[in-house]
Parts: C-alpha cells; structure tokens; sequence
C-alpha cells in the first residue's frame, strides 16, 4: 500500500516489481525468529517484532498482523497482512528495560561499598598497625627486617588507599535530581578519589529539566570519569554540561594518554556501550574523539522532547 512509502522508504511500485524486497530487508539477524514464527504456524496471528532495513540504511522495527481471507474458488488461501512501526515502543521498553538494570547494579554497588568499607578496609588498617608496631619492637635486633616490615606496612597502606579511591567510586553516582548539583558531587568525589583536578562548567540548565534526559546526561558522565580512572593517567579533566532549550549536552574531556579511536570502536568497551545506549534510547548520540598522547572527549547530546 502506499504506506510502505512512510515506513520503509520505498514506493509501493519498488515493492510490486520485486516481490522478495520485503524478504531481503529484514535483519539476517531476525530471519530465523521469523521462520520460526512461520513453521510453528505462525501464518496467521501477530509475528514477533522484526528489524527492517529502510531505504535510507537506517533499521525500523515491524509488528505484523496476518489474517487469512476467505479461500477463492480456485482454492487457493489468500492472506492480509497489517505491518506496524512499532519502533517507539521497542525503544520505550529497552529504555525501562536499562533502567531496571541501572536501579540493580546501583543497589549492588552500594552494598559492596558498605561491606569493603565496614570489613576489608577495617582489617587492612589493623594490619598496618600492627606491621609498624612489630618494626619498632625489630628495630634493635636487625635493622634490615625491621625496615622490610615497614615497607610491607606501607604497601598495606597504598592498598588500603586503593580500595578507599574504589569504595568512593562506588558510592558516588546518586542522582538527586538536580543534574548539576549531582554531576558537581560526582566530579568532587572523583578529583578526591583519584587525585586528578577536575573542574565543572555548567550553563545554567532550564527549570523542569526532563528527567529521563537528566539521568542518561549524569550515568554518562558518572562512566566517562570511572574510565578515566581505569585508563586515561590523565592530570586534568573538564566536565560540561549546557542546555539549547532542545538539547541538552554533555562533554567529558581528559589530558590523557589516549587511544587510537579508529581501532577500538565503540562497541568493544561495555563502558563505551553503555554510555551509547544511554543516549541512543532517548535518540540521543554519542561521540568519542581521541588520540594517542592527546587525551580524550566524551560528548553525548540528547534531545529533551
């Protein structure tokens, strides 16, 4: 019909000169779950939702409904076949689906940190305790033992340190509502956690900020700052946030060592994956520039409507 033209882009005669184009736009990913739905006598009734590929390259995801007509006097069966863009909803439910995830892990990362905070660090600086009062008592029999034990004191203490920075991280990451107050504590923990300076600009935001908008804005600058702890050994980040009344954008950039983005895309970092499905369910996009030796940048924008 001629709404084959809204929702894959091509003219009801491009589909009539060549009956197997349907065939050859769905996802080759989604061919077996729907000759499944055909095998399993799925000829009528509602298929599962499959991926399409439009005209213009991009994916739209189809519900169909199919009722079979009344046979014809040569006996053949004649079917009707309702095709539904149902792409909206797809990605309401991946947005809701993320969000549940989101609310688990956070829940989990709070216990963690709870539990490092009340028990490993506990022991920890027990033990760094007791490693320098057992150098001193050494001190008189063998100079040389006593200052091996206070070596093995300090590293207690650097690691001591490193949990603390990985505790601090964990419990940061609450959102409360105001976007920039909540990415100003997230950067205040981050600088205090990994010693790098770490300065906020941000415009002043709109009032009644969408808070689905928000949220995806703060979890992708709450992964960019956890992977430049992980990887960057940078000395100097700068967040920023601003707001067109439309779009509401987000940079991230560090002074670090970089990497060569042209051979590791988006899609081998889980970090990487999750900041783009942030922005994309809310179709948003995100885009990471760097170079070795050159730091990197972070920047997602996301709509508000």
């Amino acid at each position: 019909s001629p709404a084959s033209l809204r929702i894959f882009g091509y003219r009801s005669e491009e589909f009539r000169a060549n009956p197997d184009l349907v065939d050859e736009l769905l996802h080759p990913d989604d061919r077996a779950a729907r000759d499944a739905w055909l095998r399993d006598g799925g000829q009528v009734g509602l298929s599962p939702v499959l991926r399409y590929r439009r005209k213009d390259g991009s994916w739209t995801w189809i519900e169909t409904q199919v009722s079979r007509l009344e046979d014809g006097e040569d006996g053949a069966a004649r079917y009707e076949g309702l095709l539904r863009d149902v792409s909206e909803r797809v990605a309401a439910e991946a947005a809701r689906h993320w969000v549940e995830i989101e609310s688990e892990l956070e829940a989990e990362r709070v216990r963690i940190a709870h539990d490092l905070h009340d028990g490993v660090l506990g022991g920890l600086f027990g033990v760094g305790l007791e490693l320098k009062a057992m150098a001193q008592q050494l001190e008189p029999a063998s100079t040389e033992l006593a200052a091996r034990t206070n070596t093995t004191a300090e590293d207690v203490g650097a690691i001591s340190r490193d949990i603390r920075a990985y505790v601090m991280g964990l419990r940061a990451g609450q959102f409360t509502g105001d976007l920039a107050v909540s990415v100003g504590e997230l950067c205040d923990h981050f600088e205090s956690a990994s010693g790098t300076p770490t300065r906020l600009v941000a415009e002043t935001l709109p009032d009644g900020l969408a808070e689905d908008a928000a949220v995806a804005a703060f979890r992708v600058v709450q992964e960019a700052l956890n992977n430049v702890r992980k990887h960057a050994q940078a000395t100097a980040v700068e967040v920023q946030l601003a707001c067109d009344g439309e779009t509401l954008s987000v940079r991230v950039r560090d002074n670090g060592r970089g990497f060569d983005a042209a051979r590791r895309p988006l899609s081998t970092s889980i970090g990487m994956r999750s900041m783009a499905h942030r922005a994309q369910s809310l179709g948003g996009v995100l885009r990471v520039e760097s170079t070795p030796q050159q730091g990197t940048t972070v920047e997602a924008d996301i709509p508000l409507g």
